[in-house]
């Protein structure tokens, strides 16, 4: 049969973290069934696995949100650890299927085509925590992964054409990300599953890609791509998932800096004022608020349940990037004479694969209410004239049954002294006329006073109503303004990437040396999500001191009350400064991007009982020469809840946003060089026992100093990972391998320290 299609298994892989453990499986060869009539040939291969993983540690406290009985400044990724405690997490059967075919009568023509798929019976299960959305990434999935034609020009020099869903490996990176090898996007939750390999993280792009080689030394590779694909990240909630903002399943961005909870989606409560914004009655998802915080205002610390819209910013829609102008090219000459060195020289022009944060601001509800508002005092004003006429008649009224009942009194008397003294006296009469006449005026007075009454207490009434419609109205609309705003995610268009690479080996010295250099020109880099979160709220700071129903303070000494919330005007709370209404608030800034990494690897022969060991180890730098001050502008680093403001616990405080005076140092936040390394190493004993070969290894990360800008990620200093594991092998068909892998460091930011977990696998290839 022709040379295979799939992928090169030597080439370099770069996928950081999420590769290191992979590392320490053997891989098994694959016997792949073959098969051939009089106008095919081909091969499947296929591979079975069931595997599962086990949480060892407990949540930390310290990576649950106030709101939820932690201590975290933040709700919004303490969802996985709410989620799973100590035990099973994952309980996976996988099968991956590679399917090759070549035609008889076309023999320069090929086809190949993967497919995968996967039931996780644990997180799939009806009860499980996981919304619809993250059970459809990590409950159950099936999916066709590469599937391209390859076609080999019948020329004097090997001219290779390939179309459709492709993967493309290019640099030399092994461990570390964001270096030459971006092309294609992962799909981390594969990466999660027990027994995952790389072939089924890895997303094929559609692309048209082309390999032709010039001479005997030069090689000119290229590529162009024509959908956009991006990477599949973490589900909202599912147990590696860190930021519950970001993945499917996410719906709010909480504010209030972990002293609410996240919305309730099973249940709802009428938000009439939402309905007035919108023109329909609405309904909104409750959030608990179990009063942490005391420091809230007496509205919210005393209320058991908010609108969600009172203390949480929707997410949005995302935006994708478009799906042209995405290619490469790269060139490769061998240059025997130097050590039979390779060296690549590479110029992508793609969009990214990594989601950043972007925000719009919120709506001028008080302008849009206004009109309510206004009909409401315009109301109270009618109410309060006619409650003053009638007032003024009751007044009137009173006053005539006081002149009559004292009329009555002293007729009462003349009359029961003439009775006495002459009870024929003419005068009598005419006296008992006036009685008459006077008790008939007292009970038409009586009348109208209770008319006059009754219309007063129903103009109480109405003046209670309208009263509580205006003080609703007042009060709420800073609770209704989060609600109109949204965070989203975007995927920024056109970085270029330019990169040099080389790989070689020592002599006979059995150690073999890669690295590469690789330039990113305006690399957008993410800002402090804080930051945007607070420049997104920032035009609600109006609200109260407009309405003037809420004590407020004036924190910054400009004469005008501020709000006493995460937005406010003036000396700005935002590094971003102040936004308007209805605009759209960008979350990231474009750099130059440099970053060289190098790998040296060992093959060693017997040692120790191992028939050979291999050792392999990568280093590399993130470096953004101009990125400025954390004084200037503050850019996302792993971990960070508060503002890094330091004024921001006397601005927030009258909103509960800081409990406890806290704000992040500058030296939580991104850095312009970060570094660290990786080290690997397996062993291998060929039949230990009844044919059956074991390769035990451990991986080991270390983040030495600095951390990289997000969504980037490299480095968080002192953050460390070690990973052991040992895999047995039987007759190239079964293994079985365990691991265990345990996160310490930088145990402040780095929130996968409390996720150390043991998995297992057996897995069978034919």
């Amino acid at each position: 049969m022709k040379q295979s299609l799939k992928r090169n298994p030597g080439r370099t892989l770069g996928f950081g973290r999420y590769l290191a453990p992979t590392f320490l499986a053997a891989t098994a060869s694959l016997s792949a069934v073959e098969f051939e009539n009089d106008t095919i040939e081909g091969s499947l291969d296929t591979t079975l696995s069931f595997g599962a993983s086990f949480r060892t540690t407990g949540a930390s406290l310290d990576n649950i949100g106030i709101a939820n009985g932690g201590n975290r400044y933040s709700v919004n990724g303490d969802d996985a650890n709410l989620n799973y405690d100590t035990g099973l997490f994952s309980d996976v059967a996988k099968g991956t299927h590679d399917l090759e075919l070549g035609f008889k009568n076309l023999p320069d023509l090929g086809l190949f085509l993967r497919g995968t798929y996967f039931i996780d019976f644990e997180n799939i299960r009806g009860d499980s925590p996981l919304s619809d959305s993250a059970k459809r990434e990590v409950g159950r999935d099936i999916e066709l992964l590469d599937a391209y034609l390859s076609y080999d020009l019948p020329l004097a020099r090997p001219i290779n054409i390939r179309l459709g869903n492709q993967v493309i490996n290019w640099g030399e990176s092994t461990f570390i990300q964001n270096g030459i090898n971006v092309i294609n996007p992962i799909d981390v939750t594969k990466f999660r599953i027990p027994g995952s390999e790389l072939r089924e993280a890895l997303r094929p792009v559609p692309l048209l890609s082309a390999s032709a080689e010039l001479t005997d030394t030069l090689t000119l590779e290229g590529f162009y791509q024509f959908k956009q694909e991006e990477m599949e990240i973490d589900p909202s909630g599912s147990y590696f998932s860190l930021k519950d903002t970001v993945g499917p399943g996410a719906t709010h961005a909480m504010i209030g800096f972990g002293s609410f909870g996240q919305p309730n989606m099973e249940s709802w409560v009428d938000n009439p004022l939402y309905g007035l914004l919108e023109g329909e009655a609405a309904k909104v998802p409750t959030i608990s608020n179990p009063g942490f915080n005391p420091a809230l205002p007496p509205s919210a610390a005393n209320a058991p349940f908010l609108p969600s819209n009172a203390a949480g910013i929707p997410k949005g829609s995302s935006r994708r990037a478009s799906d042209d102008g995405q290619f490469g090219f790269a060139l490769r000459y061998f240059a025997e004479e130097l050590n039979e060195t390779e060296f690549g020289f590479y110029f992508i022009n793609y969009h990214s694969r990594l989601p950043y944060f972007g925000a719009t601001t919120g709506r001028n509800i008080l302008a849009e209410l206004q009109p309510v508002i206004s009909q409401a005092k315009a109301g109270l004003g009618q109410v309060d004239g006619l409650m003053a006429q009638v007032t003024g008649g009751l007044a009137q009224v009173n006053g005539g049954l006081a002149e009559a009942e004292a009329g009555l009194a002293q007729l009462s008397g003349a009359i029961s002294q003439m009775e006495a003294a002459d009870p024929n006296n003419a005068q009598l009469a005419e006296l008992k006329a006036q009685q008459a006449a006077a008790l008939s005026q007292q009970q038409g007075l009586l009348a109208e006073q209770a008319e006059l009454n009754a219309s007063k207490a129903a103009l109480d009434a109405q003046q209670s109503t309208l009263t509580g419609q205006l003080t609703s109205l007042q009060t709420s609309l800073p609770q209704l303004y989060p609600g109109t705003a949204r965070y989203f995610l975007e995927y920024p268009e056109d970085i270029q990437l330019y990169g040099i690479s080389f790989n070689t080996e020592l002599g006979a010295t059995g150690i073999s040396v890669q690295g590469e250099v690789s330039y990113r020109n305006d690399m957008p880099l993410q800002i402090d999500d804080v930051e945007l979160l607070v420049a997104g709220l920032m035009p609600s700071r109006p609200f109260l001191a407009d309405i003037g129903t809420i004590p407020v303070v004036d924190t910054n000494g400009d004469g005008v009350p501020d709000m006493g919330n995460p937005a406010w005007k003036g000396v700005s709370m935002s590094q971003l400064g102040y936004q308007d209404f209805n605009s759209y608030v960008k979350g990231h800034k474009r750099f130059d991007v440099w970053q060289p990494q190098f790998t040296v690897t060992k093959l060693f022969g017997p040692m120790a009982g191992a028939s050979q060991w291999v050792l392999v180890g990568e280093t590399a730098a993130t470096i953004v020469p101009d990125l400025p001050s954390k004084s200037e502008l503050r850019f996302d680093g792993p971990g960070t809840a508060l503002s890094g403001n330091a004024l921001a616990p006397v601005i927030l405080s009258g909103a509960g946003g800081h409990a406890r005076d806290r704000y992040e140092p500058a030296d939580a936040f991104a850095d312009d060089f970060s570094w660290g390394y990786r080290l690997a190493a397996r062993f291998d004993y060929t039949d230990v026992f009844g044919g059956v070969n074991l390769s035990p290894a451990v991986a080991f990360s270390h983040d030495v100093d600095g951390i990289t800008p997000g969504p980037i990620g490299n480095f968080l200093q002192d953050r460390k990972s070690v990973t052991v594991g040992v895999t047995a092998t039987y007759q190239n068909s079964w293994q079985g391998a365990i691991k265990y892998t345990e996160y310490f460091g930088n145990e402040q930011y780095n929130l996968m320290a409390d996720r150390d977990f043991l998995s297992a696998v057996v897995q069978y290839s034919f």
